[in-house]
C-alpha cells in the first residue's frame, strides 16, 4: 500500500482507510450549511473573475486603437491565452494530486490577476500575446481546481444545486466583461486605447482575492483523508458540523456507505479500461462545448460591427444581452438538475446548438441574409445550447473520477478545452481570410455541436444524488 508516493505497512493503510471512510462518512451527514455556502460564494467569485480574463479579449479586441489589430493577429491574442491555459491545467492539475487543491488554486488565481495587470501595459501586439500566455497558465488551472474543491466537500444531495449556482458565476464573468466595456466608454468617458488597459487593471482584482482566499478557504476533507491526514481533515469537517449545529441542523450517526481501497494515484489510471470511457467523454464535452462557445463569445462583439452593422457600444451592449440569457438558462438548469439529472439538460443542450448553427449557416449561405438579428436568434441558441455543457462540466466531471486523480482527470478536460478554443480561431481565421464568409464557420459549429451530442447520447452517465465514491468506484 501507498500514500502518495511513501510505502506503508498494511496496518498503516487500513487505518488511514478506516480514518477516511469515517471522514467521508461524517462530511455525507452534513447537511448544506452557511458555511459550505460561504464557500460556495467564495469559489464562486473566483470563477467570474476567471471567466472575465478569459472573455475579456473580446471587447479589447473590439477596443484597441492604440496598435494595429487584424483579423490574423486577433486570432493569434485569443489563442494564446488557450495556449497558457492548457498548460496551466496540466502542470497545476498534476500538482494539486500531489501537494492539494488549496495551493495550485490559490496560485492560479493570484497569477492571473497579476498577469492582467501586466496586460493593461501592453504596448504592441507581440507584448499583449505573450503576456496572455502566461496569464493563461492560472486561468486554465482555476476551474478544474476550485470544481474538485467543491465536489469533494458538498453533500451529495444539494451537490448538483449548489454546484451548479457556483457554475452561474462563471456566466456573469462574460457578461461583466462587454458590460464594463460599455461602462468605460458610456459612463466613464473614457476613449478607446484607455477603456481596455481599464478593463484589463479590473481583471486585476484577482491578486487581492487570492491573498484573503489564502487565510480563510480550507483544503478538501478527501484529499487530506485520501493522503493520511485525517486529523486535518476532521478539524475541518468539524468545523461544518459546528455550522449546522449553529444553524439549528441535525445531525444523524454517520454511515460509511462505501468502503474506499487506498491506492497510489497513477495519472494514466484514466486510461484504464474501467476509466478511459469516462476519460473519452470529459475530453469530447470539453472539447465539442468549448470549441463551439469560446469562439463564437470571443469573436460575437466583432461580428456585431463588421457582420451586422452595429456600432461599438451598442456591440457590447447586445452582448451583454446574451449573457443574460445564458445566465437564466444556467440558474433553472442548477436548481432543477438533482431532480432531472445532469443527461437530459446535455443532451437537450447540444439539440439546441445543432438547430441554432445549421440556421444560422442556413441563413447565411442559403438565404443571404446576414444581419445582426440573426446572429442574436439563432447563433445565439447555438452558443446558448453548447453553454448548458460549458457550465455544467466542473459540477459533472469532477463527479465521474475518484479522489486520487478527480483534478488530473478534470484538468485534462480543461486542456483539451483550450486545445479546442486554440484550434477554433485558427480555422476561423483561414476561413475568412480564404473570403468564404461566416456561413462555413457556423456549418462547422453545427457539425461539432452534433457530435457532441451522439458521444453524450453514448457515453453520458447519471450522477445525480450519488456519493462521489459510488459513482467513481
Amino acid at each position: 500500500p501507498h500514500r502518495g508516493n511513501v510505502r506503508v505497512s498494511n496496518t498503516e493503510a487500513q487505518a488511514e482507510a478506516a480514518a477516511a471512510d469515517h471522514v467521508i462518512a461524517r462530511m455525507e451527514r452534513v447537511p448544506m450549511t452557511p458555511a459550505h455556502k460561504r464557500l460556495v460564494g467564495m469559489l464562486g467569485m473566483s470563477m467570474l473573475l476567471d471567466a472575465y480574463n478569459v472573455y475579456i479579449i473580446g471587447p479589447v479586441a473590439a477596443l484597441i486603437t492604440s496598435f494595429a489589430v487584424s483579423d490574423k493577429t486577433f486570432a493569434f491574442i485569443l489563442s494564446a491565452s488557450y495556449f497558457g491555459q492548457m498548460v496551466g491545467a496540466l502542470v497545476l492539475g498534476w500538482l494539486s494530486e500531489k501537494y492539494g487543491r488549496k495551493p495550485g488554486f490559490i496560485l492560479s488565481l493570484g497569477s492571473f490577476g497579476l498577469l492582467s495587470i501586466v496586460c493593461a501595459f501592453a504596448q504592441n501586439a507581440d507584448q499583449l500575446i505573450w503576456a496572455r500566455v502566461f496569464q493563461g497558465i492560472g486561468i486554465g488551472a482555476l476551474p478544474p481546481l476550485a470544481g474538485a474543491m467543491l465536489s469533494e466537500i458538498l453533500p451529495r444531495k444539494d451537490r448538483g444545486k449548489w454546484a451548479g449556482l457556483f457554475q452561474t458565476l462563471y456566466t456573469v464573468g462574460i457578461i461583466i466583461s462587454p458590460a464594463l466595456g460599455w461602462f468605460a466608454l458610456h459612463a466613464l468617458n473614457l476613449d478607446n486605447d484607455h477603456a481596455w488597459r481599464f478593463l484589463f487593471l479590473f481583471g486585476g482584482l484577482s491578486l487581492p482575492l487570492a491573498i484573503w482566499f489564502y487565510f480563510v478557504i480550507p483544503e478538501s476533507p478527501r484529499w487530506l483523508a485520501s493522503h493520511g491526514r485525517a486529523a486535518e481533515a476532521e478539524a475541518i469537517v468539524s468545523r461544518l458540523e459546528a455550522s449546522a449545529t449553529r444553524a439549528g441542523m441535525a445531525l444523524e450517526p454517520p454511515v460509511t456507505q462505501v468502503h474506499v481501497e487506498p491506492k497510489k494515484t497513477n495519472l494514466l489510471e484514466m486510461f484504464t479500461p474501467e476509466y478511459r470511457m469516462r476519460t473519452a467523454l470529459v475530453w469530447m464535452q470539453s472539447f465539442t462545448a468549448f470549441f463551439v462557445v469560446n469562439a463564437f463569445t470571443s469573436y460575437l462583439p466583432k461580428l456585431y460591427v463588421t457582420v451586422g452593422g452595429l456600432n461599438v457600444g451598442y456591440a457590447l451592449l447586445l452582448t451583454s444581452v446574451f449573457g443574460f440569457i445564458e445566465l437564466g438558462v444556467r440558474i433553472v438548469m442548477a436548481l432543477t438538475w438533482d431532480k432531472t439529472g445532469r443527461l437530459p439538460w446535455f443532451i437537450g443542450g447540444y439539440f439546441a446548438a445543432v438547430i441554432g448553427c445549421f440556421a444560422t449557416w442556413a441563413a447565411f449561405d442559403i438565404f443571404h441574409y446576414t444581419s445582426w438579428i440573426i446572429l442574436a436568434t439563432f447563433g445565439v441558441l447555438g452558443t446558448v445550447g453548447c453553454n448548458i455543457s460549458v457550465g455544467g462540466v466542473y459540477v459533472y466531471h469532477p463527479e465521474l473520477f475518484p479522489t486520487r486523480m478527480r483534478s488530473w482527470a478534470t484538468s485534462t478536460g480543461r486542456a483539451v478545452r483550450s486545445f479546442a478554443s486554440v484550434v477554433a480561431p485558427a480555422i476561423i481565421a483561414q476561413i475568412v481570410a480564404a473570403k468564404l464568409g461566416w456561413g462555413p464557420v457556423f456549418l462547422m459549429f453545427g457539425i461539432v455541436a452534433l457530435t457532441g451530442l451522439i458521444v453524450m447520447m453514448w457515453l453520458g452517465i447519471e450522477t445525480k444524488q450519488t456519493t462521489l465514491e459510488k459513482i467513481s468506484h
